[in-house]
């Protein structure tokens, strides 16, 4: 699949953050947080900015194309072409994410990637006969939108993701 992704999201909190804006600057503080119109990307040692505005009303929330080209990113970062995640969303799948090129193999640094592989070990097996009339899968981001670190900033970003497959 693709490695950019464009996520458009507000929430409304309990209490005040700050959003995350130019250079990872404040960009304003309240109980309403929503993604701005922006591109970004995560990637090796660069840290993440331009994501989301925060105010005391309602916020119409941007869509932030985000592009992964490193699983560790941010400031000292070294580059990760690989991360797993277990329990995905609480549905007791396994996912590993691989990070690839053009020719499909591992990517070695952040502009040699080309594409995202996610590989789902399922908590519960699957089973496909001659008799199976049908096959759901669905596909989901369990984590779009999380408080960064520090706590008073919120930081808008992709993944992780599942998959679930279910047959009739």
């Amino acid at each position: 699949m693709n490695n950019t992704f464009e996520i458009t999201a507000k929430k409304e909190f309990e209490i005040a953050f700050s959003g995350v804006g130019a250079g990872g600057a404040p960009n304003g503080n309240g109980v309403f947080c929503a993604t701005i119109t922006a591109a970004d990307s995560a990637e090796t040692g660069v840290a993440a900015t331009d994501r989301s505005v925060c105010g005391n009303n309602t916020i119409t929330a941007g869509t932030l194309t985000e592009t992964l080209t490193s699983f560790d990113s941010g400031i000292g970062a070294v580059f990760e072409p690989s991360a797993t995640v277990n329990n995905v969303g609480g549905t007791g799948a396994d996912i590993t994410a691989y990070l690839i090129d053009t020719n499909e193999f591992l990517a070695f640094n952040d502009a040699d990637v080309d594409n995202l592989l996610g590989v789902v070990e399922f908590a519960n097996p699957t089973n496909i006969t001659a008799a199976t009339t049908n096959i759901d899968i669905s596909f989901f981001v369990t984590e779009g939108m999380s408080v960064n670190s520090g706590g008073v900033q919120i930081f808008l970003g992709s993944g992780p993701f599942g998959a679930i497959v279910t047959a009739n």
